[in-house]
């Protein structure tokens, strides 16, 4: 988003907001520009307004997730409305991608996935109330990208893209939580390590959505595999799963491009996706714990085993 002359614009105002010198983290946005303190503990992060952070999504996410949201303020940036600023305290961790390699990703990578499901279960212990407008609109923009994607979808994923869509009753009457649109792997930020899940970053796209929208971030624990195949826990935890679903046609189905999304020409890493079933066995837990939200919690951490973190290695190695 930047030009030399506003790197050196946004340099010198970040130095004056901190009060040392900067410098540029190696990751940047595409709609975004950050830096960081010579102590590595603050950042100044300057935004374009094709990609602008909401105030109250913001002050959300750090009340549904107090521990991975880092403390965020937002300053004036001149006359230029065109450019917001925020200044926050930097979270440390290195990206999901560079544990990849790691000798150790086995052991590492099942904790990344048992703190993953405590940041679903903040989502799912702060339900948010949508009124009928809003509902009416995340209905509306669903069945749009659904009929885009029937229009253009090979015969594999065209039975996932009818399933999401005759689905949509039952995924809009899921409680609706905070849900973040891009936990993709250099946003979640990681304990080099241990694994642990440091901080979730880039709330841009975040809005309140069904629960499951997001659950495209991780491979959950919602049923069990035995002699019959996988079985769902309830109904309910079969909307979970079509959420689920819904949320990988959304997010791998389009591109954006020229400031709009587009559908993607190349739909592979979305086929293989949507292929991989969940594993985890709660037979043991059903509707009315699911509804605290505890058991739940003590279920998945009781249950997530090395099938599912070689599952996450396996997909992302085919995917790199």
């Amino acid at each position: 988003m930047e030009t030399d002359a506003q790197r050196t614009l946004f340099n010198k105002y970040a130095e004056k907001v901190i009060g040392s010198a900067v410098r540029p983290l190696e990751w940047q946005g595409h709609y975004s520009y950050t830096v960081e303190s010579e102590d590595g503990r603050t950042v100044v992060q300057f935004r374009s307004d094709q990609s602008p952070l909401n105030d109250e999504i913001v002050k959300l996410a750090k009340r549904v997730h107090p521990d991975l949201v880092p403390a965020m303020e937002r300053l004036e940036f001149l006359d230029d409305r065109t450019i917001s600023v925020w200044k926050m305290d930097k979270i440390p961790g290195i990206g999901f991608l560079e544990l990849i390699s790691d000798d150790e990703i086995t052991t590492k990578l099942s904790v990344t996935v048992k703190d993953m499901a405590e940041f679903y279960i903040q989502a799912w212990e702060s339900p948010q109330m949508p009124d009928e407008e809003q509902v009416v609109r995340v209905r509306q923009e669903f069945e749009m990208k659904l009929g885009q994607l029937e229009e253009h979808s090979s015969p594999s994923l065209l039975a996932h893209v009818t399933d999401a869509r005759q689905a949509l009753d039952n995924i809009l009457r899921l409680p609706w939580v905070l849900t973040h649109d891009d936990l993709s792997s250099m946003n979640l930020l990681l304990d080099a390590a241990t694994g642990n899940l440091r901080g979730v970053v880039d709330w841009a796209d975040a809005a309140v959505r069904p629960f499951g929208i997001a659950l495209w971030g991780l491979e959950s624990v919602l049923g069990y595999s035995g002699p019959n195949g996988w079985t769902w826990l309830d109904d309910e935890s079969c909307s979970f799963e079509k959420a689920r679903k819904l949320g990988l046609l959304l997010r791998y189905g389009f591109i954006w491009q020229d400031n709009r999304f587009v559908l993607a020409k190349d739909t592979t890493m979305l086929e293989i996706l949507l292929e991989n079933a969940m594993f985890s066995d709660l037979s043991t837990y059903g509707h009315s714990q699911l509804k605290t939200g505890h058991p739940v919690r003590s279920a998945i951490h009781k249950q997530l085993n090395g099938r599912l973190v070689l599952r996450w290695v396996t997909t992302w190695e085919s995917l790199l």
